[in-house]
């Protein structure tokens, strides 16, 4: 009797165990979790997410070990499409992407082969504030002062962030930059020291602190205005740019332009991936930008952390999707002419 009881018990144990144990924990335990990066070794956005990849695994049910690996192109624009049509939607390849890559297939649907709201976003590790900067020696020291008077600033190209900045100023508040291109990003800085110009746009706080804290700290630049949703709290009394519009369609262009800056260092899973595994996975990362492993490394790397959760971001994407396709068309037409 008692060598009966025992099987019963053992099998009962059996069947029960199963029931018991977390799918999502079990799943991670049998693998590793890819984290792929869409830009190459050394960029910011890989720095970002190896940080990420050193603390998240302990925070995914399972304990799973992270492997980082790039695959740079087209500002993310391959990796999002490999998201999509390529790696398996099993929750076991997550990436890291460009801010604005969701929103590519509302202006490059020829190259983008999916749709942002598709994806699952799991999170930001940072928001970003852009600014303009002018040089302590520079006739102009005020955003005012550029509306009456014009003020050179130096670009890396006529579509990027530096190029696209001052065109928005001028466009949307009437200023006087004059956009001189060819530097490259450190080159911008030169060309302020040099006189060649007198100011550059379209710089992230976060960046700009990295790289020129002597600056700063010395009053060698005038930081003049903010191009970002909401005031950076360390720059009070600076000047935002969404408070210095009154339209309506032209705050609804600036929303659709900056909006995706509050995710501006993005992680996301592909479509279909089981909605357990994306519960988790955005759990995790709530917990590592919480960590204070992971916050004294980023400390003593000098990376700025600012996060923000995974259903946030989901949210920023969708809405932006609703954005009026005449606004859209105004504002991509400012990354290629005046």
């Amino acid at each position: 009797m008692t060598q009966r009881w025992t099987a019963l018990v053992a099998s009962l144990l059996a069947f029960a165990a199963p029931a018991r144990a977390d799918p999502v924990e079990d799943f991670y335990a049998r693998r590793p979790l890819t984290l792929m990066v869409g830009y190459p070794s050394g960029a910011a956005y890989d720095i970002y997410a190896r940080l990420v990849g050193r603390h998240l695994g302990r925070h995914v049910p399972g304990k799973p070990s992270v492997v980082v690996s790039n695959l740079p192109g087209a500002s993310s624009l391959i990796l999002a499409n490999s998201l999509a049509n390529v790696v398996a939607k099993d929750g076991a390849t997550i990436g890291a992407v460009f801010e604005r890559i969701g929103l590519e297939p509302l202006v490059n649907p020829g190259d983008a082969r999916f749709d942002g709201r598709a994806f699952a976003w799991l999170g930001s590790v940072l928001k970003v504030t852009d600014v303009c900067m002018f040089w302590h020696e520079a006739p102009a020291k005020t955003i005012a002062d550029a509306f009456r008077q014009e003020v050179i600033v130096g670009t890396a190209g006529n579509s990027g962030g530096s190029a696209l900045a001052p065109r928005v100023l001028n466009a949307f508040l009437g200023a006087k930059f004059r956009l001189i291109g060819g530097y490259g990003g450190n080159d911008m800085f030169l060309a302020m020291e040099r006189g060649e110009t007198q100011g550059r746009c379209g710089m992230s706080w976060g960046g700009l602190k990295a790289s020129k804290p002597d600056w700063l700290a010395q009053g060698k630049l005038n930081i003049v205005i903010q191009m970002a949703m909401q005031k950076h709290p360390e720059l009070p009394d600076v000047p935002l740019i969404m408070d210095m519009v009154s339209k309506p369609e032209d705050r609804v262009a600036l929303e659709y332009l900056y909006a995706t800056q509050e995710m501006g260092r993005p992680f996301v899973a592909p479509p279909g991936v089981p909605a357990d595994r994306i519960a988790a996975l955005r759990k995790a990362f709530d917990d590592t930008f919480a960590d204070p492993e992971f916050l004294a490394e980023a400390r003593r790397l000098n990376q700025e952390v600012d996060p923000v959760p995974g259903a946030r971001v989901q949210e920023i994407v969708e809405r932006l999707y609703r954005t009026p396709r005449d606004i859209i068309d105004r504002v991509e037409a400012l990354r290629n002419g005046p």
